[in-house]
């Protein structure tokens, strides 16, 4: 009869050990779906994003060689507004010095865009 009660919680713990890892899954399933959400949201954003650049960029020059190109290549963290302050201003008028390293960077590369999509507008039929 020991015996018995012994391996019955013995069992017992061997399923109580395997439900808690099943819930620890089931917890880290629920953070991974939760991860992928908030990345689809972000991606979502980036694309309203560039749909936005693009129209405005329509908007102002007309010409869709560019503008793709530009909604494509142009930093995140930039607007078309932002492009265009950035084109023709002054880092000092612009506030350079107060951004961050990361802004800063992706401040940089905007002239190198520009360049990359007037040569592709300007090689376009």
């Amino acid at each position: 009869m020991k015996m018995q009660l012994a391996i019955g919680l013995f069992l017992s713990c061997l399923a109580f050990g395997s439900h808690a890892q099943s819930l620890e899954q089931l917890d880290q399933r629920a953070h991974a779906d939760k991860a992928i959400d908030l990345l689809n949201q972000l991606q979502d954003q980036v694309d309203e994003q560039a749909h936005a650049t693009k129209y405005e960029c329509l908007k102002a020059f007309g010409n869709s060689t560019f503008c793709g190109c530009l909604s494509s290549n142009l930093p995140v963290a930039f607007s078309f507004a932002d492009y265009i302050a950035i084109i023709t201003q002054s880092k000092e008028a612009n506030g350079y010095a107060k951004l961050t390293p990361d802004t800063k960077k992706a401040y940089d590369t905007v002239p190198s865009v520009r360049e990359k999509c007037v040569a592709q507008a300007r090689s376009a039929p």
